[in-house]
């Protein structure tokens, strides 16, 4: 006799102008080997794409688990569109998935995750995985695929905080999966961060003293592609931006040294992008390293201060 399952997990996949992707990316969760009775809905969170993303997702959605394109009224980019997306799951959801438009899942990807779920605490947040990364020239560069046997537990801890500052996002949005009750204790994603808003959301998660559990099984393929967020980002500086605002809020748990590290690191990527803008002749993108160059040097000056005063208070 078969048991019915609780239809208590949920796909969402942001979009934007994504009418060239969608279909794959669609396709690619029909095509999962199992997890999909265990879906109350797809969710296509358009951020009020101009071409035609919410044609091509109801073309071709040929599964009876049903699909719901919503579309925004106006830009609000990924992370509010995202959370506005989660807050009108139904009441009975209690993990969310996020796939991007164009990214593709592979046929294990709910089969795997499902499986971790179904085994994880409490205090489990979250659960990412390893990916493949395709290129626009179709060139593909595998990602890990240690098996689910070596999964790596990342706890709430000061030194786990310490080292996610250090390292960098480690974090792979899509095709992670979510619980809903931490995102919304954690306060979701920050909507004024579109480069980097997935790093410091673990942050908030690990500060929170909950757990994320990362698979080292390739798990999804991203799709590298000139009109992502990360290639805009390196034209406008913006995740240097976000990083100085991520770094003087978490500053309590990095010593002056590995602050002033990370401080150096990003005015040596500044100066490369600068040269690479003055061998081009971009202008504009040499004047905003030039200025946020300024805010990081600046940045670390006022570290410096902060630290110098600790040591002033520690030494009465």
């Amino acid at each position: 006799m078969s048991v019915a399952l609780d239809k208590d997990k949920a796909i969402i996949v942001p979009a934007y102008n994504a009418s060239s992707t969608i279909r794959e990316t669609l396709e690619s969760i029909q095509l999962q080997q199992s997890g999909l009775d265990r879906v109350s809905c797809i969710v296509v969170a358009d951020d009020h794409s101009i071409d035609d993303t919410a044609t091509v997702a109801h073309s071709c959605w040929k599964s009876n688990v049903p699909l719901v394109v919503s579309r925004n009224s106006e830009n609000k980019g990924e992370r509010a569109t995202v959370n506005a997306a989660v807050d009108a799951l139904p009441e009975n959801v209690d993990w969310f998935f996020i796939l991007h438009a164009d990214d593709i899942a592979k046929p294990n990807w709910l089969e795997v995750i499902l499986r971790g779920i179904d085994h994880a605490p409490p205090r489990t947040a979250s659960f990412t995985a390893s990916y493949d990364v395709l290129f626009p020239d179709g060139r593909v560069e595998q990602g890990e695929n240690l098996g689910e046997a070596r999964k790596v537990l990342i706890e709430g801890t000061p030194l786990s905080i310490r080292d996610t500052l250090k390292r960098g996002c480690w974090f792979k949005i899509s095709s992670c999966a979510i619980r809903v009750s931490a995102f919304r204790d954690v306060g979701k994603f920050m909507p004024n961060m579109p480069q980097l808003g997935d790093w410091e959301f673990v942050l908030r998660v690990l500060r929170a003293g909950l757990t994320i559990e990362y698979i080292p099984l390739c798990l999804s393929v991203y799709r590298q592609t000139a009109q992502g967020v990360s290639s805009k980002s390196f034209r406008e500086h913006r995740d240097v931006k976000e990083a100085l605002v991520i770094l003087d809020q978490f500053r309590d748990f990095l010593p002056f040294r590995d602050m002033a590290t990370r401080h150096l690191y990003y005015l040596r990527t500044l100066a490369r992008r600068a040269g690479a803008s003055v061998v081009r002749g971009d202008v504009q993108r040499l004047k905003t390293a030039i200025t946020v160059g300024i805010h990081v040097a600046a940045s670390l000056c006022n570290s410096c201060l902060r630290s110098s005063g600790k040591r002033t208070e520690g030494s009465r």
